[in-house]
Order: C-alpha cells, then structure tokens, then sequence
C-alpha cells in the first residue's frame, strides 16, 4: 500500500475495489466501484446512501480520491469529481452479452484513456464506449475479443515494446484471495504495454 500511496502522487492510479478488500489508497485517480460496490463502502461509517451519486461522493471524499466512476450497468457511469455536480455518462447503446467482466473491462479501458492523455471525463467516455462494444460482441464468452473505441490502442498492439518506468498503475481486487497491480506505461510512440502483473502485499 505504501508503494500505491507514493505512485498515485506522481502517476494517474485505477483502483478497481472487490467488496471484501482493500478501501483504495488515498489519492487515486480515479476509483472504479459498481453499484452495489459503491453503496456498500459508503455505508460502512455511518448513514448508508441509497443514491448512487451520493455514494459516488462520499466515497471521492473518503478516499480523497480525484474522481469516482460508479458503474451502473445499462444505467453507465456516474462519476463524482470535486468542485463539480455528478456527471452521468449513459451507455451508447444497450448491449445484451455476457456482462461478467465488465467492470475490470471498464477499469482497463479507463487506465489506458488516462495513459494516452485523456482527461478523466473523456476517459470515462472512452471507457464506456469500449464496454458497449465488447458486451455487444459477446463479451467475455466470445473470447478475447480485438475491439475497442476509435482511437485507443489495443493491448495486443501495445506489447509490441516495454518501457522501463511505469506512469500509470490501474489496481484491481480480482477476488478475495488475491489482488493484482498492474503497470502501464506510455511509450513516446504512445502506444501502450500492459507491462507487468505481479500479487502485492495490502
């Protein structure tokens, strides 16, 4: 957690949270619960949310996060940033494929936006767009699938190089036994390398 702590104060961090791990640590970037995630760490001291945009801020507070995306399935994504009401993203189109794997699919599609240079309102865009594609191509039971937005880079394509020094972190709690740390970095040619995945200590 300390290394988590340190990187978010020089690099965006993703923090994908399980109900039964971690609470993110303190400044990352952007937090990505779904709903039932979001009320559920929201009530954990005291009064319990019952909105969704509610929670999202209570959160943002809590975790002095810079944003939290709450996803909301075919509802998309609420997101709480500071100094600004709620933004709701809605998805581009309803998509009826396998949703398991949704949100670590929304995770990564946010950290690789932020990556190439997106805000976080326009990575949130990017990301939710993504998700629509990928569900309405069958999702995780179609394989894994090649699409993505107009103008992102594919994981695939982005491993053609590994940089040396990661500038952007994405967490995700997989389960409850495990929790992974992935670094991305961003080559000059921007293009992007999922470039290690290693088990970490929290």
């Amino acid at each position: 957690r300390r290394v988590l702590a340190a990187g978010a104060r020089e690099v965006p961090l993703v923090w994908d949270p399980h109900p039964r791990g971690p609470e993110p640590v303190p400044g990352v970037t952007v937090a990505t619960p779904n709903r039932g995630e979001a009320l559920a760490f929201a009530g954990r001291h005291g009064r319990r949310p019952h909105r969704l945009d509610e929670a999202a801020e209570v959160l943002r507070v809590r975790w002095r996060a810079r944003a939290v995306a709450a996803t909301d399935g075919a509802g998309g994504v609420l997101t709480a940033l500071a100094g600004s009401p709620p933004l709701l993203t809605p998805v581009p189109f309803a998509a009826t494929g396998d949703a398991c794997g949704a949100g670590d699919r929304f995770a990564g599609s946010l950290a690789l936006a932020l990556a190439n240079g997106s805000v976080i309102t326009e990575a949130v865009e990017v990301a939710v767009g993504d998700v629509a594609g990928w569900l309405a191509g069958g999702g995780v039971s179609a394989g894994a699938g090649t699409h993505r937005t107009a103008g992102t880079t594919s994981v695939a394509e982005s491993r053609k190089d590994t940089p040396q020094l990661f500038n952007l972190l994405m967490y995700s709690g997989l389960n409850t036994s495990s929790q992974t740390l992935a670094g991305i970095g961003v080559l000059p040619s921007a293009a992007l390398t999922l470039s290690t995945l290693m088990p970490t200590v929290v």
